[in-house]
């Protein structure tokens, strides 16, 4: 399941969020991550930035909770700030981080590590 949001038209910047409803591992988490914004990035020749939202279900006695569990950045070497419509195709980096997106409080039991590629 995925949804895309616009954060910015010119030039253009979306956010994906991503649901996975079975078990992963982070390598798992990781291609997955790629493959959306590499796909992305390829169908869409107007977007100059992209950032995407893992989630995951826990589920506990009663409960079933959807968690943050990774987040990656698809964006020019300026970075997602500075990326703008003069910013070409490439070349594009691509980082994943597994942590909670929306802060270590949220995540204080995970450790995160940083996963780096070019492309």
């Amino acid at each position: 399941m995925a949804e895309t949001r616009v954060e910015s038209e010119v030039p253009r910047k979306v956010t994906l969020h991503l649901l996975v409803m079975g078990e992963t591992t982070k390598q798992g988490i990781s291609a997955t991550l790629r493959s959306a914004l590499d796909s992305l990035g390829r169908a869409d020749s107007t977007l100059v930035a992209a950032q995407a939202v893992l989630y995951t279900i826990r589920a506990k006695p009663g409960i079933v909770d959807m968690v943050p569990t990774a987040w990656a950045l698809w964006a020019p070497p300026e970075g997602w700030d500075s990326a703008g419509t003069g910013s070409g195709r490439g070349p594009y980096r691509t980082f994943v981080y597994h942590e909670n997106p929306y802060g270590r409080a949220a995540a204080a039991a995970a450790r995160p590590s940083k996963e780096e590629s070019d492309g």
